[in-house]
């Protein structure tokens, strides 16, 4: 499920921007989830998934899209989100790559430029194939950013751990590992799942992820463990020579 989101205070403009946006998807058997705003304010108050791309317009009444985009960058989350400008004002080009843009439509030349730039932006999202969002505790995550789950010592609770926060849930292993087997996780021991893409290197008994963390690896996973490993491995080797 791609989460799209598009934010124009032109009504008809949105509307129309919508229609192309989930014809084009639709077409390529992508289901998505698409939401829409007709301002910043709108669009500051969205409180649902992390948005996967934001057609994003500058010019508004009341500020401009640009300022927007200055601090959108900045917060939880929205690091993964590809931003495209939309405008009636070629002018500002320039002034839109300033905040990361990944393109500029020019509302004048919207059929060709908009479909070069969805046509680019799924060969990024291949890229995060592996990638999708969990809601612990009320709040969303990517699963790219969890380093491993363990279970608490009193085994009724799990810790996420991502580079940048602990969150406690409760919960057991075995109702997330079928959940996050398919995005890059794999299960070295009776209490972990660790996430392949922090891995660094393996010892005899335990596999090092990045800042040399040591986690367990018991003789009853490790032969599964490390096959399914080296499938993932190959997996994201192709993905990313696309």
């Amino acid at each position: 499920m791609i989460n799209i989101g598009i934010c124009d205070d032109d009504i008809i403009w949105l509307d129309m921007l919508s229609q192309k946006v989930t014809e084009h998807f639709h077409t390529k058997g992508h289901s998505i989830n698409l939401v829409t705003f007709l301002n910043i304010d709108q669009l500051q108050k969205y409180d649902g998934p992390f948005l996967d791309l934001l057609l994003l317009d500058i010019i508004f009444p009341d500020k401009w899209g640009t300022e927007f985009a200055k601090h959108f960058s900045k917060q939880s989350g929205c690091e993964h989100t590809t931003l495209i400008f939309v405008s009636s004002y070629g002018e500002a080009a320039f002034e839109c790559y300033r905040y990361n843009a990944f393109r500029f439509i020019r509302k004048d030349r919207i059929d060709e430029e908009l479909q070069e730039a969805l046509d680019s932006f799924e060969l990024r999202y291949q890229n995060k194939i592996f990638n999708t969002q969990l809601c612990i505790n009320d709040h969303y995550i990517y699963t790219i950013d969890i380093k491993y789950i363990e279970t608490s010592f009193d085994r009724h609770n799990l810790l996420f751990h991502t580079e940048k926060e602990e969150i406690r849930v409760r919960g057991r292993l075995s109702y997330y590992y079928p959940l996050l087997k398919e995005y890059g996780f794999g299960q070295p021991h009776q209490s972990y799942l660790v996430n392949y893409s922090f891995i660094q290197s393996f010892r005899t008994d335990t596999e090092i992820l990045k800042n040399n963390l040591e986690i367990p690896m018991s003789r009853t996973f490790k032969k599964a463990f490390k096959n399914s490993f080296l499938e993932w491995k190959r997996k994201t080797s192709h993905v990313l020579s696309l």
